[in-house]
């Protein structure tokens, strides 16, 4: 960790990356301390051009470095779910509840010259001159487009709701509901995930119709929830939609 420390009062602090405002719960310890939400607007489709165009060019004259490309899919498909999945399910996002959205144009440019001034100062007597004065040239700069409005980001943070917990079972199947169970009994705070709609699911996709345990039901024994709870002989054969009623 690389830390530094600032004295004095601070104004402004730009906090740069691509993560900033994502709605993501793993981004949200640090955007939450985010007052305003700035959104550069880009061509992403150029970027994207520009990146696969070097990484071929990289591919090309050292096929070796880029063999790690081939066990995702090859770069194509890196580049499709990485890149482009990112920009589209995480970054792009962003601008509708950023507060300021500054827009590049086609030059890859967020600002133009619009005038030049130039005017001569005096300088100060004690610098080493051959002249008494100057000539300065001032630039300005114009936003090629920008887009205000206030208050979107404080909105979207108080929106957004992060559930904090210390831990998670992952898959709610025997295994899994039999984990969670103990731990909500001894009142620790959990999260049970299960990737389908609903538990047993397995059962029901990856089991023939006439599928039957060839073990008898009294080892079918979730904690406080014999198979006796559905109805079912202990000394029988759950059959496959009677097991996904017990597991449900």
């Amino acid at each position: 960790t690389i830390s530094k420390q600032v004295k004095g009062k601070v104004d402004v602090l730009l906090f740069e990356g691509w993560r900033v405002g994502c709605r993501h719960p793993n981004f949200h310890a640090f955007n939450k301390y985010v007052d305003t939400m700035l959104y550069l607007k880009v061509d992403f489709d150029l970027i994207l051009k520009f990146k696969y165009e070097a990484v071929v060019r990289g591919i090309e004259s050292d096929p070796e470095h880029y063999d790690m490309y081939e066990q995702f899919g090859g770069y194509e498909e890196v580049f499709r779910v990485h890149y482009r999945g990112n920009y589209e399910n995480l970054i792009a996002p962003v601008e509708a509840w950023s507060d300021v959205v500054l827009t590049k144009d086609d030059n890859h440019h967020f600002t133009k010259v619009c005038a030049y001034i130039a005017f001569e100062v005096a300088l100060h007597p004690s610098l080493p001159s051959t002249r008494a004065t100057h000539k300065l040239i001032l630039v300005c700069h114009l936003c090629v487009q920008v887009t205000r409005t206030p208050g979107r980001w404080k909105e979207f943070l108080a929106s957004f709701q992060v559930e904090e917990t210390v831990a998670v079972v992952v898959g709610a199947s025997q295994a899994g509901l039999s984990a969670g169970y103990y731990l909500q009994k001894d009142n620790i705070p959990n999260i049970v995930l299960e990737k389908a709609t609903e538990c047993g699911t397995s059962w029901l996709d990856h089991r023939w119709d006439s599928f039957r345990l060839v073990t008898e039901n009294s080892l079918c024994n979730l904690p406080d929830f014999p198979c006796t709870a559905i109805g079912a002989d202990p000394r029988g054969f759950m059959p496959r939609d009677q097991v996904v009623e017990y597991i449900q």
